[in-house]
């Protein structure tokens, strides 16, 4: 594609742009005008002249006849935002992939002033726009209250739900960012839930019987209550509704796979791997726990089609024997997590995996440690024989916030599935030493390609 051409995608993403757009409020073109005036009177005039011209224009285009036009005001608790350039910015705050082609940042532009920067083609190039009002001068870092009381000031979450809705902090924008309304609407406050990996929980709704499609999985913490709740989120209030049968185990690792099957590991007693499964979205749970006699237990998963299942088992030791090692293996199951066969260990050479996922071929992929010599790199690896030997894919980019050769991932580091499809690989990045985790995305699992964040220098 050479320079001036527009691809599909972009053409797509202009037209939503336009559509979707409001027209701005008299008080923002008063405002608009005040700013103009400070700077250069004459150019006020001409600037607020165009500007509502093309108003006028706009609307006899959307609205026809011959009436006096009128400039639509947004809803109450609607921010529009402005454009703005992110050269000479101090900071990327975080970079979060909404697909393989769609991906935010959070830009600090000067001290306590952010943006968000979107790019529509993988990180090639960004446009950038302020963020609200609500999280700026100071409101990107939040005291929250936890589930123990205790106030704890923390960066506002950034929650990508779908390639045009985000959330960040209490704001939600359903058009990459041009226009933000309060997010949680509809739902009761919930200023003391809290859940795993630092997510925002903002409020809760009435209960759902199942999870409809297309709706993430979140696992949240009530403060006084025995067991977590396991919530469907809804994509367009970032609203958490609770399911009306909640599996029995103490979850704190979701999925669902692409047949609508959700899969739950619960919390491990003296090795003993508490599943659960529901074929039913939700409506109702079925055990599916392992005790092969391990010390550990299984931590990861990957299902795909919700019949054939892998359970993922980093070294281990029996509880029988302490001192005999058993290395990183894999158990498998074909019926939808009824049973399960014996642990068999996965690729020689592979000393330890993060985790796993299951492309649409049937092959599996995930960040692994290979052994080579005296010592171990990090790669992304493929196995298409069931985890009985595994290939490298991809070479995986340094850790930021650490030194020396090759990708450094002392922790973290999984493949993950992006809500809009494709995957995404993050480095760990170390946020004391302000260093943004390098990021790598793919569209099908097998190409994988480093995202290049946006340039602020």
């Amino acid at each position: 594609m050479s320079p001036t051409e527009v691809s599909e995608e972009q053409i797509a993403d202009i037209r939503h742009q336009v559509l979707s757009a409001q027209l701005p409020s008299v008080q923002h073109l008063r405002a608009a005008a005040g700013r103009r005036k400070a700077r250069n009177r004459v150019g006020m005039v001409a600037g607020l002249a165009a500007v509502t011209a093309a108003v006028v224009v706009g609307s006899y285009g959307l609205h026809g006849g011959q009436s006096k036009p009128r400039p639509v005001a947004p809803a109450a608790g609607t921010y529009k935002t402005d454009a703005v350039p992110l050269t000479g910015a101090l900071k990327i705050q975080s970079l979060k992939p909404a697909s393989a082609t769609h991906i935010y940042s959070v830009v600090e532009l000067k001290p306590k002033q952010y943006a968000l920067a979107r790019s529509i083609d993988g990180g090639k190039t960004w446009a950038s726009r302020l963020l609200p009002d609500p999280l700026q001068n100071g409101a990107w870092t939040q005291p929250r209250p936890l589930s123990d009381g205790a106030i704890q000031p923390q960066p506002a979450q950034v929650v990508v739900l779908a390639a045009d809705t985000v959330v960040i902090g209490s704001m939600i924008t359903h058009d990459g960012g041009t226009t933000w309304t309060p997010a949680g609407q509809g739902g009761k406050v919930a200023p003391v839930d809290n859940a795993p990996y630092g997510d925002q929980v903002l409020a809760v709704g009435s209960p759902v019987r199942t999870v409809p499609k297309n709706w993430p999985m979140r696992i949240r913490y009530v403060a006084g209550a025995k067991l977590p709740s396991l919530d469907a989120v809804d994509p367009n209030t970032d609203v958490d509704h609770p399911l009306t049968t909640q599996p029995t185990t103490q979850p704190y690792n979701v999925k669902r796979a692409a047949d609508g099957s959700l899969w739950v590991i619960g919390s491990r007693s003296q090795g003993v791997t508490d599943m659960q499964v529901s074929h039913d979205s939700g409506a109702s749970w079925t055990n599916a726990s392992v005790d092969d006699g391990m010390t550990n237990g299984y931590q990861e998963f990957a299902t795909r089609d919700g019949q054939t299942a892998y359970l993922l088992g980093a070294p281990d030791s029996p509880r029988a024997n302490s001192n005999q090692q058993v290395p990183i293996g894999l158990r498998v199951s074909h019926d939808g997590g009824k049973t399960w066969g014996a642990r068999t260990p996965i690729g020689s050479g592979v000393s330890e995996m993060q985790n796993l996922v299951v492309l649409a071929d049937g092959s599996l992929v995930g960040a692994g440690s290979v052994v080579n010599g005296q010592s171990a790199q990090w790669q992304m690896l493929r196995s298409t024989d069931g985890g009985r030997t595994f290939s490298k894919i991809a070479t995986l980019p340094a850790d930021p916030s650490t030194t020396g050769v090759g990708a450094q991932l002392p922790t973290g580091g999984p493949v993950t599935a992006l809500p809009n499809g494709g995957y995404v690989f993050r480095t760990n990045g170390d946020a004391a030493k302000g260093a943004v985790p390098a990021t790598m995305v793919s569209a099908d699992g097998l190409t994988w390609k480093a995202v290049r964040q946006p340039p602020i220098k």
